[in-house]
């Protein structure tokens, strides 16, 4: 039965490193991808970007830059479909982590 994926925990992510915080949908399932909400917690501002990971292939997708303490960004303007078993949504910042790691709340829909 579909359900929503993500919405919990915030994940963390590791600074210039794409970090998975969608992975893939399961063998023909897709996973429509509603919210990506980006929350800088370090003492500088970030730049955070977003990306489809297909097989090796990155599909480039937004940019945002929060100042420290600002309110949580949004990298998805549109949803979007994972439709592949190799194919995950992943979010890093531009700049390396002073203090604190940042994290992204994600929430997502599986389509039957």
């Amino acid at each position: 039965m579909p359900d929503f994926v993500g919405g919990g925990a915030p994940v963390t992510l590791a600074g210039t490193t794409w970090t998975t915080v969608l992975g893939p949908p399961g063998s023909g399932q897709k996973i429509q991808v509603l919210s990506a909400a980006p929350v800088n917690l370090d003492d500088i501002t970030h730049g955070f970007e977003s990306r489809i990971l297909k097989g090796a292939t990155p599909h480039a997708l937004s940019k945002q830059t929060l100042s420290s303490g600002a309110d949580p960004g949004q990298l998805v303007s549109n949803c979007f479909l994972l439709q592949a078993t190799d194919e995950v949504f992943q979010v890093r910042t531009a700049e390396a982590t002073s203090a604190t790691e940042s994290a992204c709340h994600v929430v997502g829909f599986e389509v039957p």
